[in-house]
């Protein structure tokens, strides 16, 4: 058995006090974007390395905060929380049940185990997973933990167990639904691009929120709030809950100091910064109700339009950004139908919006070839495809 004020001056010794080891998930193509994120963030953040499929990362639980809330370009944080050598289910079992689960989880908890292996004697995920599950529940019961003693969890914990040449990592999800879920979208297009994407594509244009940006084919909206985000210096994960909400050692009152903190340097727009259009009516009255829901009016002008009839003269101010995802003829249309429309949308943009820079996606080779002008090449994976981030100005 173990005594409340006993737990709460262990976590502090152990979990809120130290420095802790975090990694950043990222999609394949976004990890070197992600590590520049996490940079800026200053504090005691201190990144360790870029490696394939996100980012190590050193903090403070406090740091864990706010990665989740101003992250843009990642899919989750995980906190790495122990690790130990086990060549047989005999030794994991007593490495599970001898490991201090109380210090991350609530009394009563029930984790998913999401488990991989790697050359390792025990590859069995499942059985691998069922171990800890049943040597989690002993850990906790035998320290009396087992009741959740009134509190409500309001998610499932995720603990993360990657096992590479014998050795065990374990992490604990501190983000819980993905971060690309930003929390204000209900429901996507028929093929959205990803909130992690659009956001690393305004961050390798240079975009800065501070000059118009036109996004003509907008779908749901995924690059204009993006955007109008940056615009009113708004965290992306401003209107979601995160996992760590649950964790033993979580003080609300230090995540309620770092929202009034963000909130104080909100900005409001004196005018529309952002110009969202499309030819589908449905998608157009979507993100008007988004855009209303979360007082976004005074950013982000919603429009039911085709892009090939919009001219510069409809757009005020100075030159900006433009970003188009346009159909890539896999999910949406031909093959044939998306080479056309990309190639009247490059003969458009260099006819009214010179000087603009401009940010187009694509898979196809051939698409790239019709840009005619010069531009980066940026490449990622997105729902199976191999996409390219074309960005570059407009002579």
């Amino acid at each position: 058995m173990i005594g409340e004020a006993a737990l709460n001056r262990r976590i502090r010794r152990h979990v809120t006090g130290p420095t802790q080891d975090f990694f950043a998930v990222a999609g394949p193509g976004l990890e070197a974007v992600c590590s520049r994120e996490l940079t800026a963030m200053g504090g005691d953040i201190s990144v360790a390395k870029q490696v394939f499929g996100g980012v190590e990362f050193s903090g403070r639980i406090y740091d864990c905060y706010r990665a989740n809330l101003w992250i843009s370009t990642a899919g989750r944080i995980l906190m790495r929380i122990g690790a130990f050598r086990a060549d047989s289910f005999y030794r994991l079992e007593k490495r599970v049940k001898a490991f201090p689960w109380e210090l991350y989880l609530r009394p009563g908890s029930e984790p998913v185990i999401n488990a991989a292996t790697h050359q390792s004697r025990l590859y069995h995920k499942q059985a691998i997973s069922e171990r800890f599950s049943s040597g989690i529940a002993d850990r906790l019961t035998r320290l009396g933990l087992s009741g959740s003693n009134g509190y409500k969890p309001s998610s499932i914990p995720q603990v993360y167990v990657r096992a590479s040449h014998d050795h065990f990592v374990l992490s604990l999800d501190s983000s819980g639904t993905n971060l690309h879920k930003r929390g204000f979208k209900t429901s996507g297009g028929s093929a959205p691009i990803r909130e992690t994407i659009a956001a690393a594509a305004l961050i390798l244009s240079g975009y800065t929120g501070t000059e118009p940006l036109l996004d003509p084919l907008c779908g749901t909206g995924t690059f204009s709030l993006e955007a109008a985000m940056k615009v009113k210096q708004m965290p992306p994960g401003w209107f979601r809950a995160f996992d760590f909400m649950d964790w033993p050692c979580f003080r609300p009152r230090q995540l309620a100091h770092i929202r009034r903190e963000a909130e104080s340097n909100f900005l409001d727009s004196p005018r529309p910064m952002v110009f969202a259009s499309d030819i589908n009516e449905k998608s157009v009255k979507q993100l008007h109700t988004i855009v209303r829901d979360q007082h976004l009016s005074d950013v982000i002008q919603v429009a039911h339009r085709n892009f090939l009839d919009i001219t510069r003269s409809d757009l005020p101010g100075p030159k900006g950004l433009v970003v188009i995802n346009p159909p890539y003829g896999r999910r949406l249309g031909t093959l044939l139908g998306s080479e056309k429309l990309f190639q009247e949308i490059c003969l458009k943009l260099r006819s009214e919006f010179c000087g603009w820079k401009a940010v187009l996606v694509t898979f196809n080779r051939r698409m790239a070839e019709q840009v005619g002008y010069k531009t980066v090449s940026h490449r990622f994976l997105h729902g199976g495809l191999n996409l390219r981030l074309l960005i570059g100005r407009i002579p």
